[in-house]
C-alpha cells in the first residue's frame, strides 16, 4: 500500500479471507476520524455487509486503546530487529513483517494462548522462527545455471512466505522464496552488503552470464612444454599462407633484381643467395624465425600461418582474423637445448 488511500482494497480482503478461516462474522469496525475511513465506498461497503463503523472522538486515541497498544508493540519490534540486524532503513518493510509473525506464535495471556492458535486452532511449530538478517544460502534450481556454477548464492534473511523462507538477493536486488535455505543465524547478512562483497559478488555473476559452458577453447595440448607465445601485433592471417621459406626466396629474388654486383651471386646453384640469406644459414633455427618475425612486422607484407603439421600431428587452418597472432617458439631447456 503506497498510501492511506489504498487501504480499502486490501481491508476487503483480509475480511473475506478471516471470514473463510475462521467461519466467524464480523460484527464491526472501531475507526478514528481520518477522512478515508469516511469515504463513500467505504460506507457502502459496511452497510452492505451490516457491520457497524465506530468512530473516535478527534484528537482522543485512547478511545481505540488496543489498535494504538498493537501499534506501539509493532513499532518497538521493528526498531529491535533494525538494530539487531544493523541492515540499512530501506529494509524496515521486512523487518515490521518479520516481527509481527513471531509475535503472533507467543503467547498472550489475555487469551491464555498464542494468536496463531486462537485463529486457527492448532499450536504453532516454533521451529521455523529465525533471527532476522542472518546469513542465508539459497538453492539455485539446476535449471537456472550450469554444472560449474555454485548450488546457492549468499542472501539475507529477511521473512517468510508460506512453508518457506524470504531471502534477499543482494546481487540481482530481488526476493527470492525457497524453501531450500541454509540459515546461518551466528552470521550477518549485513556483510553482503559492503562495496568488496557486492562488487566480488557482481563480478562473479557478471562473469558467468557472459561466459558460455560450450564456447570452443584452443586445444594446446599438442605443445611442448618448452615453448613460449609471443604477441605480435599489427599481423593477421586468413587460410594458409606461404612458409616462411618461401618468403625469403621471394624477398631475395626482389632484391636482386633491384641490385646489381657480384656480391649477390657468390653462392653456388643455379638460384643467388642474398647476403641476409647466406647469414641465416648459420644461425641457429630459433635466431632465423626470430628475424623472420621481425621483418614481416617492419614490411607488414606478409601473413604468417601454422604449419600444417607439428610434430605429427595436423593444425587446424585459422579461420578467423584478429589485430593479434600468438607465434609459438621453442625457448632453450635446463641443459641449453632449443
Amino acid at each position: 500500500m503506497k498510501d492511506c488511500k489504498g487501504y480499502f482494497e486490501i481491508l476487503v480482503g483480509y475480511v473475506n479471507w478471516l471470514e473463510n478461516q475462521t467461519g466467524m462474522k464480523i460484527k464491526g469496525f472501531r475507526l478514528d476520524n481520518a477522512p478515508e475511513f469516511k469515504s463513500i465506498c467505504m460506507t457502502q461497503w459496511a452497510n452492505s455487509q451490516g457491520n457497524e463503523l465506530q468512530y473516535t472522538t478527534i484528537y482522543t486515541p485512547e478511545q481505540n486503546g488496543v489498535a494504538e497498544r498493537g501499534f506501539q508493540v509493532i513499532l518497538d519490534g521493528t526498531r529491535c530487529n533494525m538494530a539487531d540486524s544493523e541492515l540499512p532503513p530501506e529494509y524496515w518493510d521486512f523487518a515490521t513483517e518479520h516481527f509481527v509473525f513471531g509475535h503472533n506464535y507467543c503467547y498472550k495471556p489475555a487469551i491464555n494462548k498464542t494468536p496463531y492458535e486462537a485463529l486457527f486452532g492448532k499450536k504453532p511449530d516454533v521451529s521455523k522462527l529465525k533471527i532476522f538478517g542472518s546469513l542465508a544460502y539459497c538453492y539455485i534450481p539446476k535449471e537456472k545455471r550450469n554444472k560449474l556454477q555454485s548450488k546457492a548464492f549468499p542472501g539475507i534473511l529477511v521473512g517468510y512466505s508460506g512453508s518457506g523462507y524470504q531471502v534477499w538477493n543482494p546481487i540481482n536486488r530481488d526476493l527470492v522464496v525457497s524453501n531450500h535455505v541454509e540459515i546461518k543465524e551466528d552470521y550477518k547478512g549485513v556483510e553482503l552488503l559492503t562495496q568488496e562483497n557486492l562488487l566480488r559478488l557482481r563480478g562473479q555473476a557478471d562473469l558467468w552470464a557472459t561466459t558460455s559452458l560450450y564456447q570452443e577453447i584452443p586445444d594446446t595440448s599438442f605443445l611442448p612444454i618448452d615453448h613460449i607465445v609471443v604477441d605480435v601485433p599489427g599481423i593477421s592471417y586468413n587460410g594458409q599462407v606461404a612458409a616462411a621459406r618461401d618468403v625469403l626466396a621471394m624477398e631475395s629474388e626482389s632484391e636482386n633484381e633491384g641490385q646489381e654486383g657480384p656480391e649477390n651471386t657468390t653462392n653456388t646453384g643455379n638460384s643467388p643467395l642474398s647476403s641476409r640469406e647466406q647469414t641465416l644459414e648459420t644461425e641457429t633455427p630459433r635466431e632465423s624465425f626470430e628475424q623472420e618475425i621481425s621483418s614481416s612486422v617492419e614490411t607488414e607484407s606478409h601473413d604468417l600461418a601454422p604449419p600444417k603439421l607439428f610434430r605429427g600431428k595436423p593444425v587446424p587452418a585459422p579461420t578467423c582474423s584478429s589485430s593479434y597472432i600468438r607465434i609459438v617458439t621453442n625457448t632453450p631447456g635446463p641443459s641449453g637445448g632449443s
